[in-house]
């Protein structure tokens, strides 16, 4: 499941990486510059939590694994997984 949510923000990453060319526009032009910056400034927000996420997902999975394995020694008196 980690795996899966730091693939999904690739995209994101990229886009949150560079910045898009100023669009050819009068009047609003310091409205749309401003709306693209903060577009990109969302996009690398949502990336870092996605990472922070799956970052989370990580470390859990060693904690239940750990939890898991002391159960089935009491149980079965062997580990039940093996890293």
């Amino acid at each position: 499941m980690a795996s899966e949510l730091r693939d999904s923000t690739s995209g994101l990453e990229g886009a949150a990486k560079s910045v898009p060319p100023m669009p050819e526009v009068t009047i609003s032009n310091q409205n749309v510059g401003y709306t693209l910056s903060e577009i990109t400034k969302a996009a690398a927000a949502v990336a870092a939590g996605v990472e922070d996420i799956a970052n989370k997902i990580d470390a859990s999975d060693g904690s239940y694994a750990e939890v898991d394995n002391r159960n089935a020694e009491d149980l079965y008196g062997v580990p039940k997984f093996t890293r």
